[in-house]
């Protein structure tokens, strides 16, 4: 074979190749159109296939996602530290989990850390955050902070762990 044809060979293979490569490219696109076409085909459906209902958040004025489930908000008490009034919010997939700690374990508590685990109505484990409690007297109450990138508003509850 001289160069002349197997240059020639080459370019109908490199040819072949690219034909391929767009009809694989074509019949893809289709496949994501056919598929996001039929997610919401029912009338009166408001949620696509990867939508999450969420039951647990309420949407503020300036776009605040504030968590709403009664469980997340009810009083936790954890080697004698209270955990109320309680607040979980998100704004801009930045999530803050603000709250009272107080001791009421009859002696002071020295710097504590803790784990908070944010779950779903399943029990399922949405997120870990990590946390610090400064020094605590008996009686004494502080307000906790815990901060987390990525919205996790429609939490229904969370636990904590104290790390000691």
């Amino acid at each position: 074979m001289n160069k002349k044809s197997r240059r020639k060979i080459v370019n109908i293979i490199l040819l072949i190749i690219i034909m391929v490569a767009v009809i694989a490219l074509v019949i893809n696109i289709v496949k994501m159109n056919k598929t996001g076409e039929n997610t919401n085909e029912q009338p009166g459906n408001e949620l696509t296939q990867n939508a999450v209902e969420e039951k647990y958040v309420e949407t503020l004025e300036d776009g605040t996602r504030l968590n709403t489930s009664t469980k997340l908000s009810e009083a936790k008490t954890v080697d004698g530290l209270t955990i109320d009034n309680i607040q979980l919010s998100t704004k801009n997939n930045y999530t803050i989990l603000t709250a009272n700690v107080t001791n009421k374990s009859g002696g002071n508590f020295g710097i504590t850390t803790m784990t908070i685990t944010f779950v779903d109505e399943n029990g399922n484990t949405l997120a870990t955050f990590g946390g610090i409690i400064g020094n605590l007297a008996n009686g004494e109450t502080t307000t906790f902070t815990s901060q987390g990138t990525l919205d996790y508003a429609n939490a229904y509850d969370f636990t904590v762990t104290l790390n000691k």
